[in-house]
């Protein structure tokens, strides 16, 4: 798929991973439906994407439970269910997969198929940002430059651009820069702005 070690070829991966779902192991099942999540390697195919991510996820695959949340949380699927989101994310956040610990805070954060807790969503999004999700660390310096959330805290805030930008997020490397341009949280430094 990567083509790290042999030539990449996207068939092949396409075929191999196939197999593996196809014989029941769930890290394979959810690759297979990640990838009819969207068009790219195949034609996103919503029917195959829901019935991979779900054999994976009720098998306690993390990353399949984040994916098939934010599907339906988003209607990819093909209607929105928050409740089943919410579910979702809830296992496997639990099980320690960043990106739902950062979409369950959204749903906090939203007041969306749970009661709003901003303090509980906080502590998600950090949970994320810590566990080295690269958009929950941009997302919590945009909370700490202007949120209900928490105080105002420039510092803070230039401290998760910084990790993220550092991981090539593209917004946190904009704002970073706008911080060090105008010296907000980091003396300010032209050059590297």
């Amino acid at each position: 798929w990567q083509g790290l070690c042999v030539g990449r070829d996207i068939g092949l991966a396409l075929r191999a991973w196939q197999a593996a779902a196809d014989s029941g192991y769930a890290p394979a099942e959810c690759e297979i439906g990640r990838i009819h999540l969207r068009d790219g390697a195949v034609k996103a195919d919503p029917v195959k994407a829901s019935n991979y991510l779900t054999r994976a996820a009720s098998k306690g695959d993390a990353r399949a439970q984040a994916l098939l949340a934010e599907a339906f949380e988003s209607g990819r699927l093909g209607s929105v269910d928050i409740a089943k989101a919410v579910d979702l994310y809830t296992r496997s956040a639990a099980a320690g997969d960043a990106s739902a610990m950062r979409g369950l805070a959204r749903l906090y954060r939203e007041g969306r198929g749970v009661a709003r807790d901003g303090a509980r969503a906080l502590a998600l999004l950090t949970q994320s940002a810590e566990a080295h999700d690269a958009q929950a660390q941009y997302e919590l310096g945009l909370v700490y430059t202007d949120s209900d959330l928490v105080p105002q805290d420039y510092a803070q805030c230039v401290h998760w651009y910084e990790r993220s930008a550092a991981q090539g997020h593209r917004g946190a490397i904009n704002n970073l820069a706008d911080k060090l341009e105008h010296g907000l949280g980091v003396a300010q430094d032209l050059q590297r702005a």
